[in-house]
C-alpha cells in the first residue's frame, strides 16, 4: 500500500523510518527537523522535500510521523494541529514508548486518527532500516487496523498495549535494553579490575552473553539459568561477595540481581532464604 508520508523529526528513528517506508513502496514526501543538516541528509536519501513552518505542505500527506524527542511531542503536536492544514482523515503517529496517543489529541480534535506506534528496537544515528523488520510495534489509539497494516508493511508484528499499561510496557523495554547495557558494562568493569582492558573484557563476555540469550529464548523461564544461584552454591557466592567488597557500586548490582534470581529460581524455600540472607548482608 503506497502512502504519502511526512516525517517530523530527522533523528535516530526518523532516518530509519523514512528509509524503511520508502523501501517498502511508500512515498516519503516531506521531512521537517530543527537539525537542518540531518533533515537535508534524510530528505536526499528518500527524495523528499524539507518543510518549514507553517508546514502547509503537510496538507498533501495522508500519514504523518512525529519522531521528535518525547519531551517535544506535545508542543509539536499543538503547533502542527493549529496550523492551517485540513487534518481530517489523516493518520498521525507518534513513536514514543512511554506516552499514549492522548498526547497528540489536538490532531484528533481536528479530525485526524491518532496512534501511538512504538517500534520495540534500539536505534543509533546510523541509518539502518533493516532494524525495523522482524520486530514488534506497540500500538494504541484510534485505528488499530491501520496500525497493524502499517506494521506488517514494514515487516513487523504487533502488540496492543492499553493506555494504562503504556508506562509499564516502556519500563520493560528500558530494562531489557538500557539496563542490559548497564549490566554488561558493570560485568566488563568487574573483569577490568583483573587487569583486562574494556575491549578484552567485552570480547570475553559476549559469547557467554549470546549463549545466555539463547537459553532464555529456548526455555522462556528460569529453567535455563546456570551458575551458583541456580545450584545453591553459597560457597561460590561468598567468594564473589568478598571479591566485590572493594567495589561497592559493583557489589550493589551483584546483590540486587542475585536476590531477584534467588527469589525466582527453582530451589527449596530454605535454600532461597539462605541465598537471599547472604546477599543482603
Amino acid at each position: 500500500m503506497n502512502r504519502t508520508v511526512g516525517i517530523i523529526g530527522a533523528g535516530r528513528l526518523g532516518g530509519c523510518l523514512a528509509k524503511r517506508l520508502s523501501d517498502t513502496g511508500n512515498s516519503v514526501k516531506f521531512v521537517a527537523s530543527l537539525d537542518k543538516e540531518r533533515a537535508d541528509y534524510i530528505a536526499k536519501m528518500v527524495n523528499a522535500k524539507i518543510v518549514d513552518p507553517p508546514y502547509l505542505e503537510l496538507s498533501n500527506a495522508e500519514l504523518v510521523f512525529l519522531t521528535v524527542p518525547d519531551q517535544a511531542i506535545e508542543a509539536v503536536a499543538k503547533t502542527l494541529a493549529d496550523a492551517n492544514i485540513d487534518w481530517r482523515g489523516k493518520h498521525i503517529c507518534h513513536c514514543s514508548g512511554a506516552y499514549t496517543s492522548e498526547i497528540i489529541n489536538p490532531f484528533k480534535t481536528r479530525g485526524a486518527k491518532i496512534l501511538a506506534f512504538h517500534p520495540l528496537q534500539t536505534f543509533t544515528l546510523k541509518v539502518e532500516p533493516e532494524k525495523l523488520q522482524n520486530i514488534y510495534y506497540a500500538l494504541e489509539g484510534d485505528d488499530l487496523d491501520y496500525g497493524c497494516s502499517l506494521a506488517a508493511s514494514l515487516g513487523g508484528k504487533v502488540i496492543i498495549i492499553r493506555p494504562e499499561h503504556r508506562a509499564l510496557y516502556h519500563a520493560s523495554a528500558c530494562a531489557a535494553s538500557n539496563y542490559l547495557y548497564a549490566l554488561l558494562m558493570a560485568a566488563a568493569e568487574m573483569m577490568q579490575n583483573t587487569g583486562a582492558s574494556r575491549k578484552e573484557a567485552l570480547d570475553c563476555l559476549m559469547p557467554l552473553v549470546m549463549g545466555t540469550i539463547s537459553n532464555i529464548q529456548e526455555y522462556a523461564s528460569f529453567d535455563g539459568l546456570t551458575g551458583p544461584i541456580a545450584r545453591a552454591d553459597t560457597d561460590t557466592i561468598e567468594k564473589h561477595l568478598s571479591a566485590l567488597g572493594k567495589y561497592p557500586r559493583l557489589l550493589r548490582v551483584y546483590q540486587a540481581l542475585g536476590i531477584y534470581l534467588a527469589r525466582n529460581v527453582k530451589l527449596e524455600q530454605k535454600e532461597k532464604e539462605k541465598i537471599v540472607q547472604l546477599l543482603n548482608l
